[in-house]
């Protein structure tokens, strides 16, 4: 079950109003020493009320500003990764002969929050650069397979070459610097 703990939107929606509401406690001291406003006018119920939904209203106006901007982005790119996933799901599964049939994967806006579209693009590239010269090594080992008959041998090699792809795109994302 998820908590606020491990939800970053919500965090921020209740930061963002929590320091709304601090704003609006404050801003009537201020306005009294600050701006030196008449004590009979500032210390009063409704002022301190109006004072806090204006900080309330500003909180949630931020947020939405936040979710505007950063969340919806980073939701497409969720929804990318979703995509690729499920494309090298179904080609390890056999359901898809070609990860190049995954026409959705990359993300149109390269200048995404601290270029995570480029990274992932570039990430992909690579995935999908691999999966190519895997399939196209797996078509010369049946090939192969077919004019040797040699079944068990081809098939531990694609397994093999399955297994030196895995390795290398781990490797891959042990060497990306990742600055978030």
């Amino acid at each position: 079950m998820r908590t606020i703990k491990d939800n970053a939107i919500i965090q921020s929606a209740i930061l963002m109003l929590g320091f709304g509401v601090l704003i609006g406690v404050l801003f009537p001291f201020f306005s009294d020493f600050v701006l030196a406003l008449p004590k009979e006018k500032v210390y009063t119920t409704i002022f301190f009320t109006v004072c806090i939904i204006s900080g309330i209203i500003v909180g949630l106006i931020g947020f939405l500003i936040i979710k505007i901007t950063i969340i919806k982005r980073l939701a497409n790119l969720k929804n990318k990764i979703d995509t690729i996933s499920t494309n090298i799901q179904n080609y390890i599964e056999g359901k898809i002969k070609y990860v190049e049939s995954c026409t959705d994967c990359f993300v149109e806006n390269n200048r995404d929050v601290y270029d995570l579209g480029t990274k992932y693009n570039l990430f992909i590239s690579i995935i999908r650069q691999f999966f190519w010269q895997y399939q196209k090594s797996d078509e010369f080992y049946l090939k192969l397979n077919e004019s040797l008959e040699i079944k068990e041998l081809n098939r531990n090699f694609a397994n093999l070459l399955l297994i030196i792809l895995i390795v290398w795109v781990l490797r891959f994302l042990t060497l990306i610097e990742w600055e978030i």
